[in-house]
């Protein structure tokens, strides 16, 4: 069961761009400010800030935060990138779906408890399957679900929460 719907969300998430016509850039990874938004470097030499569709990672004070950053820095530096751009936020920054050597960054974030599937603003059809990954990474706490009660970082950037929630170790 779990394989078919990865080879569904495969093909939705392979097929989607040339459905709706996103726009894609591809282009080396320069940068990493975070677990969620990287700097790439496309071809005619112009940078873009890329800001990943449908997640939140925690913020580097956060517990997990520096992971997160670590994490994507692992998969994706001075690696090129492949994005499909799905928005524009409010700062600017494209917001896609960013793959390097074959691995979505934006779905291994969330299957490796370093992420939060962003419900508000993740509408893609595929963001039900990123959904299912988060309650069974939540159920087999990984990372960020170690804690009782980890902090969303829109909550967390509101200041609804103390500073409880920030990082102790280095681990983190």
């Amino acid at each position: 069961m779990k394989k078919i719907e990865y080879l569904l969300t495969l093909i939705i998430f392979l097929l989607l761009p040339f459905l709706i016509g996103a726009q894609t850039i591809t282009g080396k990874v320069v940068g990493i400010s975070g677990g969620d938004t990287i700097t790439i470097l496309d071809a005619q030499q112009r940078q873009h800030q890329i800001r990943l569709y449908g997640i939140d990672c925690p913020e580097s004070k956060q517990h997990f935060g520096r992971a997160a950053k670590r994490h994507t820095s692992n998969l994706a530096a001075n690696k090129t990138a492949h994005v499909q751009i799905y928005d524009t936020d409010r700062y600017g920054r494209a917001v896609g779906v960013v793959t390097v050597d074959d691995v979505n960054i934006n779905q291994s974030l969330i299957e490796n408890g370093l992420a939060w599937q962003y419900h508000k603003y993740c509408n893609a059809p595929f963001c039900n399957h990123w959904k299912n990954i988060e309650a069974r990474v939540r159920a087999q706490q990984l990372g960020l679900w170690k804690n009782a009660d980890p902090t969303p970082p829109w909550q967390w950037r509101k200041g609804s929460k103390n500073s409880s929630c920030v990082h102790k170790s280095a681990n983190n």
